[in-house]
């Protein structure tokens, strides 16, 4: 057992990121956003500039959470955001197609987590147990997506070691 503590110890995050990352643009439509998500089977993306630096991250939770919040900017309460994901608040089914042409930089996550290549993994296991979310995204030095981790990339990196 202390070998495979060993090994994760020595892995980083660049060891076992997914690379290439896709990414969208801030200014893709959401309908297009939906389409690249569905095409490319992922439930999320990073959101790059111009500049093709990481300003934020769409998922499908972004399209529910705007769905339930029906347009208002208050959030919905801690769980009752989840019935979004089939149902608005108001009991109506979601409807891409009334916010088809926003813009995916009016509806993403804004404050991404990213980490370099030579992050450890423990330290990308904090980050995502920290902040509740279930990727990460791996840039260079100037802040473009150069690859992803999720959290089930963590846990098959540790099944991996403790198997070797």
């Amino acid at each position: 057992m202390n070998s495979a503590i060993e090994r994760l110890l020595t892995l980083r995050i660049g060891d076992i990121m997914n690379s290439p990352v896709e990414t969208l643009h801030e200014n893709d439509t959401m309908s297009a956003a939906a389409a690249r998500l569905a095409e490319l089977d992922v439930s999320g993306a990073p959101v790059v500039d111009d500049c093709g630096r990481c300003v934020g991250m769409l998922s499908v939770t972004d399209f529910a959470l705007r769905e339930a919040r029906n347009g208002s900017s208050d959030a919905p309460d801690q769980y009752g955001w989840q019935m979004g994901l089939v149902m608005g608040t108001d009991g109506r089914p979601l409807h891409l197609e009334e916010f088809s042409t926003d813009r995916v930089g009016e509806h993403m996550s804004p404050a991404v987590q990213t980490v370099s290549p030579s992050a450890s993994l423990v330290n990308a296991g904090r980050i995502l147990c920290r902040e509740h979310i279930h990727r990460l995204v791996i840039v260079d030095d100037e802040g473009r997506p150069i690859g992803m981790v999720s959290s089930l990339d963590l846990v098959a990196a540790m099944v991996a070691a403790i198997e070797e």
